[in-house]
Formats: structure tokens, sequence, C-alpha cells
């Protein structure tokens, strides 16, 4: 294993993100098994409005266009955003700047995103909501835009979708690898020393006990409840299309996630502007 911070938020953060999507990063990390996802790589917004991979991304007047495009994640280093990551403290940055701009009279917030991690994300999505008290802000996605990304969509002032883009995975979970069997078999025997009942809580040399499942749980439970709640308090969705299944554009409009349909981002940063 090459990267032991990476696998150290695969092995214990709690994610908000899509399953095959976390199946594909835990591939690549632990090298066994092929990553079938292709990460949506973040635009870098230069001055002539193209990212580095050409992508023309438009711009609007009053607009301010925010590019919410990868894997979310807080912290992340030169490998993570190599990667596909989408750092949730540029994300920050940005709007922050957009929000003191006199010239910025809205700001849009343009996602393709399977979500991430949840660190970061809770405050994140408050501060959108806390923008939108003095600026309009505007969400779209015509692509994915899923679990933590639709936490943050959610607190839009609008949200916007194209009818074919993939809306929800509402949920969150933790993996806890338990490899003391294979250890076992391979004739390996580990002799923790630790100090303090749950220090070793989820590590991966020993099953977890009734207390450590318990804890796990409720933390995951309650980061859940957040979730939703955030999106409640927004928008008018049932409870049960918040279990952590997908809806296209169309289904999501009418499911009350998003407020309605638009076919790409130019014609919302025309609308917007």
């Amino acid at each position: 294993m090459k990267y032991p911070l990476i696998a150290a938020k695969v092995a214990r953060e709690t994610w908000a993100v899509t399953p095959d999507v976390f199946e594909a990063i835990q591939g690549a990390v632990f090298a066994d098994a092929p990553a079938p996802y292709s990460v949506p790589r973040a635009p870098e917004m230069p001055e002539d409005d193209e990212d580095e991979d050409g992508l023309e991304m438009p711009q609007s007047g009053r607009v301010r266009l925010i590019p919410v495009f990868g894997i979310l994640g807080k912290h992340l280093d030169t490998l993570e955003m190599a990667c596909g990551g989408c750092s949730v403290d540029k994300v920050s940055a940005q709007l922050t700047a957009a929000d003191k701009d006199p010239d910025c009279e809205r700001i849009v917030l343009a996602f393709h995103s399977p979500g991430g991690t949840v660190t970061g994300i809770p405050e994140l999505a408050a501060k959108i909501a806390d923008v939108n008290t003095r600026k309009p802000v505007i969400a779209y996605t015509d692509g994915q835009c899923c679990s933590a990304a639709l936490w943050l969509a959610s607190q839009a002032d609008v949200f916007l979708v194209s009818p074919s883009a993939t809306v929800g995975s509402v949920g969150v979970f933790c993996l806890l690898l338990d490899k003391s069997r294979k250890m076992e078999m391979e004739g390996v025997k580990a002799n923790a020393v630790s100090d303090g009942k749950f220090k070793l809580a989820g590590a991966p040399f020993k099953p977890l006990s009734e207390d450590e499942r318990a804890m796990f749980q409720m933390r995951v439970e309650a980061t859940g409840k957040a979730f939703r709640d955030a999106i409640k308090t927004k928008r008018a969705v049932a409870d049960e299309d918040l279990q952590g299944q997908t809806f296209t554009g169309a289904e999501a409009v009418a499911k009350g996630f998003a407020d309605g349909l638009a076919n790409d981002l130019a014609d919302v940063l025309e609308w917007a502007g």
C-alpha cells in the first residue's frame, strides 16, 4: 500500500458517496480490483474560461460559476486532487470570494459528483444556505449530484437538473475491514497493547466488539439524520425517497429534490444572468 493517508480514509472515515464509486476507490487503493469508475476532473477555470482538458466553461455577466466536479473531500493533497478529488476547502473559498465580490449578483454551483467523505460537508452546506440570505445561489447538474454533493446542492435557493441526470443516494456509511480470519489462516497473530476501551475500535486485525459496533452505528445514524434533516429543511421530500436510492433528473423534480429542468449549463447561466 503506497498511499497510507488515502487508505486510512477508505478504511475509517464516514462516507456519503455512491457505492459503485466507493468500490472503485477501494479497489484502486488496495489494488485488489480494477477501478471501473472514471472520476470527473474538476475544471481549473483559468482566464480563458477553459479547463486544462479543453472543456469550455461558459460564463455570464454578473453570475459567478463554481464547478463542483469529482469526489468531495477536505484537506486533499496533490495526489488526491490528481486522482479526481474535489476540494471542499477550494469550493468554500470560491463561495466566499463570490459572496464578497460586489460585481457578483448570483452564484451558480455546477455539480458533477458522486459525493465523497462527510468531513466538511455539513459546514459547507450551512455556508451555502448562509450565502443564500445575501445572494441567490443556484445549483445545477447535468451529470451526477449524489450523496454529499446532493447535501450541498439541496441548500441552494434553486436546484435545476437535466432530465437524464442522476440525483439521490441519500445516506452515509463507513466500512471497517476485519482481516483477523485471513491473518489466522496465514499464521499471523496480532498482539496489541492499548489504553482505552475504544482505542483500537475498527482495527482490521480483530473483529468488532458489540460496544464498538454500537459506537460506529450511532455515529453513522447521527450523520445520516443530519443529512436528511438538511434536505428536509429546504425541500419537501418524502422519507421513503431518502433511503439511498437514485433518481433521474425528471424523477428528482417530481419527488421534490430539484426545482426544475434545464438541458445544459449555458441555459442555466443565461437564465441566472
